[in-house]
């Protein structure tokens, strides 16, 4: 097993480590917003992120929440505005002794840092809604 894997992850699903990323780079992401914004066949509507889907914490999501939010205001300020984020992830569920957040505080923290935007709220919840909490 990868040592750099979380023990709830198996090592051939995992996403969530440098080498396996999808998507694009964080420390990219504005450079190539200002690129495509500048093609005149793509309209720039949104930026999603995914940051796991077996998370049991909230703050996770309030961080990668927060650091997307700053990406997009720095797109605002160059006149690039965004009609929807999209925060995915995915709230865990028990397997063993694991303690997720019930959807009532995810949603509540998630909105603490969401409030007075205007971009449309897209949440992808993830096994929580599929899943089943009879193991614990």
């Amino acid at each position: 097993m990868n040592p750099n894997v979380d023990a709830k992850t198996h090592p051939y699903i995992s996403t969530g480590l440098k080498q396996s990323k999808f998507g694009v780079a964080y420390t990219d992401a504005l450079a190539l917003y200002r690129k495509a914004s500048k093609m005149p066949h793509l309209r720039i509507t949104g930026m999603d992120c995914h940051i796991g889907s077996q998370l049991t914490d909230a703050s996770p999501f309030i961080a990668a929440a927060e650091k997307v939010l700053l990406l997009v205001d720095a797109l605002a300020q160059e006149g690039i505005k965004l009609e929807h984020l999209d925060l995915g992830g995915g709230l865990g569920i028990c397997y063993k002794d694991e303690t997720p957040p019930s959807i009532a505080e995810y949603s509540t923290a998630l909105l603490s840092v969401l409030r007075g935007r205007t971009e449309k709220l897209i949440v992808e919840p993830g096994r929580v809604l599929s899943g089943t909490l009879a193991y614990c």
